[in-house]
């Protein structure tokens, strides 16, 4: 049967039922691809493609467009010779880009029918890649991406991307920490003595942290939001306004994911000093957003405090694993965990200007431009 691909959709008009049914993943949730949706940065435009014989919707992945400068994460030397550029040749520092996967998220995950075998997979995926190759002239867009694809699902689509003229390269990886652990203590026991004794010294220093599940946000919400856009404007790297969380996204992620999103809040003397989202499903758990006060973060150890719940609490709830994010590798890696690669496949709508993206992405690596990826491999 051939299949229509229709355009760059909202969720809202599709079966949300079927479409969560399918999604093995928090962030290919109708929920958070609806909060996404609806809090962009200015100039976005996200929602998602669907790849449909007939009528029926066989795939289908979040997107977004955006123009996005190219040395948003670079040091301040590169960037300074990129403000020149925009003065002179703009189009070649900030790119219209179209991109399947999720500005707020660190994996592209992609729907399938369930009845599809591989095969039938497969097909669907060439459909979505066709439709997007479709799209980007009408975005318009000169760069197409499939952002932080991870080692299964790059199995998958890596002979399809590549044949389609995509290039890869090694994107952030994410810490995750396995958890077969049937107490904290045994957790404990399994990282590096000088950790272990640091992280027992900063529980028993911070007795006055309060730290519990809230399920009724919508009084506290505005102070969330503060701290996680607080928290994020302290980070390394510069991505710009791409990844914002606007005021009352972190309520509507709550409201539209029921369940499937948690918040956790840190109290100081009945003042809220932190929070942290964090989303699970079977039994994995993903820290997604935490919010930190720069006024208290030291002074009562607030991210150790958290970690230290975080960690507890998933034990104690038998899940598996703990993703925690693109952030703070070296400290991450001292608490147990390991690096799982992403990767970014690439390409540029036209052949000429495609061999020079080809050229470009076989020298750079995002991981290789982190500076505390940097670190790590000097040390």
């Amino acid at each position: 049967m051939t299949g229509e691909m229709p355009g760059l959709e909202q969720l809202s008009a599709l079966d949300r039922a079927t479409w969560n049914a399918r999604s093995t993943h928090p962030y290919a949730d109708a929920g958070f691809i609806e909060t996404c949706a609806s809090n962009t940065a200015a100039g976005m435009q996200s929602g998602v493609f669907t790849y449909r014989e007939g009528v029926a919707i066989r795939a289908g992945v979040q997107a977004f467009t955006y123009d996005y400068r190219f040395d948003m994460a670079l040091g301040p030397w590169l960037r300074s010779i990129g403000d020149v550029l925009m003065h002179v040749a703009p189009r070649f520092i900030r790119v219209p880009i179209l991109c399947m996967g999720s500005a707020q998220a660190d994996r592209c995950c992609i729907v399938y029918d369930e009845a599809l075998d591989e095969a039938g997979r497969r097909r669907a995926f060439k459909g979505l890649v066709i439709r997007m190759m479709e799209a980007a002239p009408t975005q318009p867009a000169d760069l197409l991406l499939f952002k932080d694809v991870d080692e299964a699902t790059a199995a998958l689509v890596h002979d399809d991307l590549t044949a389609n003229g995509y290039s890869r390269l090694p994107s952030l990886p994410v810490a995750v920490i396995d958890l077969p652990y049937r107490t904290f203590d045994e957790y404990l026991a399994s990282i590096d003595p000088k950790m272990r004794s640091d992280l027992r010294r900063k529980e028993r220093q911070s007795s006055s942290v309060d730290i519990s599940i809230e399920e009724d946000i919508e009084a506290i919400a505005p102070t969330l939001d503060r701290l996680i856009a607080e928290t994020r404007a302290r980070r390394n790297a510069d991505f710009g306004d791409i990844d914002e969380v606007p005021a009352g996204c972190t309520e509507m992620l709550m409201e539209r994911m029921g369940p499937t999103a948690r918040c956790v809040v840190t109290r100081v003397g009945g003042e809220i000093v932190g929070c942290n989202i964090f989303l699970v499903r079977d039994r994995r758990a993903w820290a997604y957003r935490i919010g930190l006060s720069a006024e208290h973060v030291r002074e009562h150890n607030l991210y150790f405090v958290n970690w230290i719940w975080m960690v507890r609490h998933c034990i104690e709830q038998g899940y598996t694993t703990l993703e925690v994010g693109q952030t703070f590798y070296d400290l991450k890696v001292h608490l147990g965990c390991r690096l799982e690669p992403r990767w970014i496949y690439i390409r540029h709508r036209t052949a000429g200007w495609n061999r020079v993206v080809k050229m470009i992405t076989s020298r750079i690596s995002l991981a290789a431009l982190d500076p505390d990826l940097k670190a790590m491999k000097a040390a």
